[in-house]
Formats: structure tokens, sequence, C-alpha cells
């Protein structure tokens, strides 16, 4: 029996030998085999991949971050050195000339150092080698000078001294306005970068924002000014926030690699450390090898076994059902397949049985049905007698409308209308069925009649449309119709049935409201047209006085800045002439005659302090005179420090009281000769006192000017304000110039009161 078998199914397979299932399923199952290779491959390929990636990410993270610390400590040791010179100061400088030489001496990682005043003038410098930033004749253009002066450190790129060593300028704001740069040396910074390393062949370097290497360990890319800018790891830095990037990319010299960035701390540097790929990956190839190798040894022995297992479990069994499936297909429906088990063929082969026995039994229901379906059809006679009587009726209902009604194939071609629709049409009924009711539609609306053809479908049959048709007396007139697609059991139209109406009327009052619309718009964009030029020159016009206003405002600013210079330069040269009147002090014997010149030096400083005052202020036009005040008691009492040792001053000015020139000389010169007067005659012989000064406003918009001391009073000869006193007469005639009241008395000390307009420049 088994060879019997055995015969049969080497039979089935010479007849299947292509598309056999034996070919099929052991296709399917390479196939699969094949899938999971690759996929089993795959997942180990990126799981390594993803470890080792993960690995280097840490350890080039650590490196990296290694690398900032060791370039910030670069840096900040050498901004500590340059914050304290500037600490040290220009008169340290001058007392000991060779401090700075001292300081590079200690630190070699600068080769010079400059210190210059806000114009940009050396004030003091020193360098190991040859002298650069020193002799620069450009410093006041120079970026590193502009931007430290504004207030920015400033870190160049990489240059070259003419001996050809690599340096960088670092500068940074000093004291008063100044500037302290210095040159650095590279050569310590590249060290420090070799020595860090991730791996047998990885590399470090340092670029700035502007993609310019600064440090690598190819120093040749570095001295020809390599710069990185465009290239895809640093534009994925920069978007960084803080820096830090880790990824792949192939680097400047061409090798891919992978590296990881770090932004260094208080600076525009980025630290990258990069490994190549072929490095950093080993253990994902050499994984991918073993796994490729193993899985296909498992296959191959996983196939064998499974084709000796299909052929015992599933072909033998699949040549019973075909036998069987083959005989019952041949009509011999008394025959069984019986496959004896449990699995999915038996269970077919059982179906199978199931059916031949189902088809007989039904064979046996189809010769009594037979009888059954002669008296249906009888009966369906007598039904369709009925459908014609009932359709005749419809049809009298129909052609007795007022409404246009037709029924027409998608062709266009009629088959049925009603009396209405011929009356209309001026045709009789065998004019228009079995014709196309297209011609009686203007070409350019024929294409509304297209689309009711293609539109409805059985969820949505009815469809509405308007559209113009050509009348009896050859006009043409306006129609809407309803038409109502008919389908036949597979969902095809095979006939429309339409109602419709003269809507003539209705559409040429449509078309007349259309006109004036147009009429309207047409006038409207003729008045959008006019706005438009209208605000075209208005724009023009604004664009003149905005031009205009632009002039005035930079010759505004040209005024205020020779404002400032004259300012400047009268109190440059009042304090000349107090200088000149200092050295002719010093050859005059007569005490009288020096109180007189040490008077004219105070006059002339209270003035050169106004305009000093105005130099500075924000606004040139006026002086805080409280301010003022203050500064010119303080040089009053300096001036005359030997008799005022123990006199005190109070001083009460108003808040936010400013002074235009032309009244701020003239007070200033009347507080310096009554201040002057109090210092040198009411505190005689020693004695102590109080000085009280104060500016306060009055209710009729005047300023009040009390100058008071507890002193010895005023002599009988100068309470008057008659007097022949010169410093008097003087102050006489400046309170008259600023138009105001001077009143003295002499109740516990001296006491002068000044009453005088409050206007400056700028106040309404």
């Amino acid at each position: 029996m088994n060879t019997e078998n055995d015969v049969q199914v080497d039979a089935f397979h010479q007849v299947t030998t292509f598309r056999s299932l034996w070919t099929q399923v052991m296709s399917m199952m390479g196939v699969m085999a094949l899938a999971a290779l690759v996929f089993s491959s795959a997942g180990v390929m990126l799981y390594t991949n993803s470890a080792e990636r993960a690995t280097w990410k840490g350890r080039q993270g650590e490196a990296v971050k290694a690398a900032a610390d060791v370039v910030t400590a670069f840096l900040e040791n050498t901004r500590a050195t340059l914050v304290w010179i500037d600490i040290l100061g220009e008169d340290e400088f001058r007392e000991k000339p060779d401090i700075l030489r001292q300081v590079l001496e200690i630190n070699p990682t600068l080769l010079e150092i400059v210190c210059l005043d806000a114009d940009g003038q050396v004030t003091s410098s020193a360098a190991l080698d040859s002298a650069v930033l020193a002799n620069l004749i450009t410093i006041r253009q120079s970026r590193w000078f502009l931007e430290a002066k504004s207030g920015s450190l400033h870190q160049s790129r990489i240059q070259l001294t003419e001996e050809g060593q690599p340096y960088l300028i670092l500068s940074q704001p000093a004291n008063e306005g100044g500037v302290i740069a210095a040159r650095v040396s590279m050569d310590i910074l590249w060290r420090l970068i070799d020595e860090i390393q991730v791996g047998e062949h990885s590399l470090s370097y340092v670029v700035n924002e502007r993609g310019y290497l600064l440090a690598h360990s190819n120093r040749e890319l570095v001295l020809q000014v390599t710069s990185l800018a465009g290239r895809p790891e640093l534009l994925q830095a920069l978007q960084s926030p803080d820096g830090t990037w880790f990824g792949s990319f192939v680097n400047i010299e061409g090798v891919p690699v992978v590296g990881t960035s770090y932004r260094i701390p208080n600076s525009n540097w980025l630290v990258f450390v990069e490994l190549p790929q072929s490095e950093a990956y080993i253990l994902t190839k050499r994984a991918l090898w073993v796994l490729v190798g193993g899985t296909f040894v498992f296959l191959v022995v996983a196939n064998f076994i499974a084709a000796a297992y299909l052929r015992k479990t599933i072909l033998r069994p699949m040549f019973r059902l075909y036998q069987g499936v083959v005989r019952i297909g041949k009509g011999d429906l008394s025959y069984r397949i019986a496959l004896a088990g449990r699995n999915e063929i038996s269970q077919v082969a059982e179906a199978f049985d199931d059916m031949a026995q189902k088809l007989q039994n039904r064979e046996e229901q189809l010769l009594a049905q037979s009888q059954n379906l002669a008296e249906e059809i009888e009966e369906r006679k007598g039904i369709e007698t009925a459908l014609r009587a009932s359709e005749e009726r419809y049809r009298g209902i129909v052609k007795d409308q007022t409404e246009l009604i037709c029924r027409w194939l998608p062709d266009g071609t009629l088959t049925f209308v009603n009396e209405a629709y011929c009356r209309y049409f001026g045709k009789t009924y065998a004019e228009l069925v079995g014709h196309s009711f297209v011609p009686l539609i203007p070409p350019e609306d024929q294409e509304v009649v297209s689309e009711v053809v293609t539109t409805p479908d059985p969820e949505n049959p009815i469809v509405s449309a308007e559209h113009s048709v050509i009348s009896a007396d050859g006009s043409l007139r306006w129609q809407q119709w309803t038409d109502r697609a008919i389908f036949d059991a597979s969902g095809n139209v095979v006939e429309f049935q339409s109602v419709g109406r003269d809507i003539t009327e209705k559409r040429l009052a449509e078309i007349a409201l259309k006109e004036l619309n147009a009429s309207l718009e047409e006038r409207i964009a003729e008045r959008t047209v006019e706005l438009s030029r209208v605000a075209e020159e208005l724009r023009w016009e604004v664009d003149e006085r905005m031009r205009a206003e632009a002039q005035l405002q930079a010759s505004l600013r040209e005024k205020e800045v020779l404002l400032r210079e004259i300012h400047h330069r009268v109190k440059n040269n009042l304090q000349i002439v107090s200088s000149l009147l200092s050295l002719q002090a010093r050859q005059v014997t007569d005490a009288t005659g020096l109180a007189m010149l040490q008077d004219s030096q105070n006059r002339l400083r209270s003035m050169a302090l106004i305009h000093e005052k105005l130099h500075q202020s924000v606004e040139i036009a006026r002086v805080d005179f409280g301010d003022y005040i203050r500064s010119l008691i303080a040089s009053l009492m300096a001036s005359y420090s030997g008799a005022t040792a123990s006199v005190s001053v109070v001083i009460e000015v108003a808040p936010d009281i400013h002074l235009d020139i032309d009244t701020a000389v003239p007070c200033g010169l009347i507080i310096n000769e009554l201040i002057s007067n109090a210092l040198k005659h009411a505190f005689a012989d020693g004695r102590s006192g109080t000085l009280w000064t104060s500016v306060n406003r009055t209710a009729n918009q005047e300023l009040e000017l009390v100058v008071r001391d507890n002193g010895v009073g005023l002599p009988p000869d100068m309470q008057s304000l008659t007097t022949k006193s010169l410093g008097l007469r003087l102050v006489n005639t400046l309170v008259r110039q600023i138009k105001g009241t001077l009143e003295m008395n002499n109740v516990e000390g001296a006491m002068f009161r000044v009453v005088f307009p409050y206007t400056y420049a700028g106040e309404p």
C-alpha cells in the first residue's frame, strides 16, 4: 500500500512540476527564512550600532567637555591676567615700567600686552617678540579695539607673526573707557588639544562662531586659515542652544566620522571631538558577520527537516484530497474521501464529503422546484397585463400636465413627451420622440446636459439644471429642469425622467441685476484707482517730510557735537587762564594782589565748571544746578582749605533744577563771590561755624538762592547795597543781569537772598 502511494505521489509531482504545492510551500519558507535572516541581522546591527553610538556619544561627550574645560581655563587665565593689569592702572606702570615685561615672562601664553585709552592711544605696552598691536597705525579702526571699547569681549581668528608664529588677539574693556589687549600664543592650547584622545585615531579641534579653525591636531589646516563655514556639523552645532551636538558626518579631510561638539562657556568658540566611523563601529560589523553565518547554517538545517515533515503530513494527504475532488467534480456525488486525522487537510476532506452529500440532496430538491417555477411563470404573465393597463393611465395623466414632461436616454434621444412639451417647441409628438433634443439647446449650453448625464448616482438620482433653449419662434428662452435618473440592477443609468418650466422672465431680471452690479463695480474700481493715486501722492509727501526730518535730525546731532566741543574748548581755555593766573600768583608777594589773583582764579573756575557740566550732561542746553553748586563749593573749600578746617557746609537744593548757560554762569559767579567772601572774612582767626547754601522754588515760578553764615557778620561799610566793594558790586551787576533782586541782612551773621525768574532751555 505504501509503495502504491509513493508511486501516486511521484506521479502527482510530475503533473504539477513548477506550480505544485511543494514548490510553493518551500518557496514561501525560503522567503520567510530569508526575511528572518534580513530582519534579525538588521535588528542586531541596529542594536549593536545604537549601543556603540551611545557609548561613543558618552565618551566623546566627556572628552569634549574636558576639552572645553581646558580651553575655558586657558581663556579665563588670560582674561584674569588682563583684568589684573587693568586694576594696576597707569600710575603703577609709570612707577614700575618693567611690570608688563615681568608679566609676559611669567605667563608663557602671552606674547604682547597693550593698554590703550578711549582715543586708541597706546598708554603702555610690552612684547616678548616684535611688537604688533602697539605698532598698528589703524588701531582706532581695528575690530578688536572697537568691540572692546563698546563693552564686548573680542576673540580674533588665528593670525601669524612675521616669523610665522600663530597667535590670536584677546581684548576687553578697561577703566575710563580704555581697552586692554593681548596677543596670545596658540602653542600651549594646541598641545592641550593634542592630549585629548577618545580612540586610536580621534581628533580634537576648536572653531569660532564663523567657522575658522583655532586649534587642530593637523597644524597645517589652522595655519592655512581653514574655515568650516557652511559645513553641516558646524550648522547643527550652532543651531543648538548650548552648542552641544552629536552625529555622523564626513570631516574636512574627507573621512567619515562620528563626532560631538560643545560650546566653551563665556565665549563664542566650539570644541569638536571626532572619531573615524571605521573605528567607532567595528563591533557592529563583526556582530553582523557572525549573525549572518550562524543564521544561514541554521536555516539550511531547518529547511531540510521541514521538507521531510511536509512530505509526510501534507503532500500525501493532499494527493488523496485531489483525487476525491476530481471525482466529485465529474459528478460522482456518491464518492466520499474519508481522510483520517484532525488537521486542516482532513477537515477540508470532511467538508468536501459534506458538500457532496448536500449537492446530492440539492439535486433532488431542484426537480421539485422546477414544477413550482412553471406555476410562477403563469402568475407573472397576469401581473404584466395589469402593469400595462396602469402605465396607460399614467401616460394620460402626464400628457394633460401644464409642466414640460419628458423621458430621454443618456444620449439625448427622447422616448416620451407630453402635450405641453410639444406646444412649447411647436412640434408634434412624432417629430420629437425618437429624436435628440440636443439641437434645441444652443451650443454654449450643451455642456450642462453632459453634466446632467454624468452627475447622478443611485444614492443621489435627482439633478437640477438651468439652460437656454431655442423656442418655436427661434428666440432664446430659459428653462429650469429637474431630472431623475433611472438605474438598472447594475447601477447604470438607462433613462432620465424630467420635469421643466420656463424661467425666462426671472432670468432676464437676474441679467439686468448683474449688469447693474457690473456698472457699480466699474465705478468703484475707478474710485479705487483715484484713491490709490491720492494715497501715493500722500505717501510721497510723507516720505519727503521724513527725509527732511532725518536731515534736520542729522544737522541737530552735528550741532550738538559742535556745541559739546565748544563747551570743552571753553572749559580748557578757562582752565589755561586759571593756570596762568596760578603761575603769576607764585611771583606775587603782595597779599592784596595775591588775594585778587585767587579771586580771579575762583571766578574762572566757576565759569569753567559750568562748561564742564554742560559738556558732560546728556542735555547739552542746560545744567543740573544742584550738582553744579556742590562741585563749585567743594572746589572753593579746597581752594581755602587753610581757613576752612573748622567750617562745616550745608547745601540744600530742590530736586530737578536745571538752568541754561545764560542763567547758570551769572548764578555761579554770584555763589562764588558770596561763598569766597564768607570763607575769607566770616570765620577769621580760625573760629568755627557753619555756611548754608540753599536753592528752592517759590510760588511765583521763581528761584530763591540763599547764602548765609553764622560768622562775624558784615562790616559797617558793606551793609548797604551801594557799597564800593568790588565783590558786592559784581554780585549786584550779575543779579540785574538775570533780572533778579538781592536782599541782605546782618542778623546772627551775614545773609544774602537772591530771587530771580526760573526759566531754562526746554521748559514750556
